[in-house]
């Protein structure tokens, strides 16, 4: 008897950390009073100690359910090591042509988890610094409270 409810404990608490978010890197920014101008670029950092593994790069959106379009455009600008930059012009979907949002809605806030690379690799050690810009044709966008950029470290 003991020993099961030692075992349904276990159990318990494996089933909550493998619930959790744990990244191997997260960061939010938040976006003051939920209004999004061109000017405001959301910055990130990230230390790369290896060129072996392998990561899931993604973004956790926070958005009102006031948020006026069925997506975003946002511009992702990466600054290696070695100096070279990379820009990346992205359409981020919030909503289908009906206005039903892909999120996890509670209340007036939604939640939207996009992957935007799967299983990337780095070749350069060192800090990678990462800019996001809302690249809309309305400034500024409201309704959008906060970005996380995470990373996902690919076991195997």
């Amino acid at each position: 008897m003991q020993l099961k409810i030692i075992l349904s404990g276990l159990l318990f608490l494996i089933l909550l950390e493998s619930c959790s978010d744990q990244h191997f890197y997260s960061e939010r920014e938040d976006i003051e009073n939920g209004s999004w101008n061109y000017q405001d670029t959301l910055s990130y950092a990230v230390d790369i100690r290896d060129t072996v593994d392998r990561y899931d790069i993604g973004l956790k959106l926070q958005h009102s359910k006031e948020y006026g379009f069925e997506n975003l455009y946002i511009k992702i600008l990466t600054h290696f090591p070695d100096g070279r930059n990379l820009s990346q012009t992205l359409s981020l979907d919030f909503a289908d042509h009906t206005g039903r949002w892909y999120g996890d809605c509670r209340g007036d806030v939604c939640t939207l988890v996009a992957i935007l690379q799967n299983n990337a690799m780095f070749d350069q050690l060192g800090l990678h610094r990462f800019q996001i810009v809302q690249y809309m044709r309305t400034d500024p966008v409201q309704g959008i409270d906060q970005i996380d950029l995470f990373l996902d470290k690919k076991s195997g």
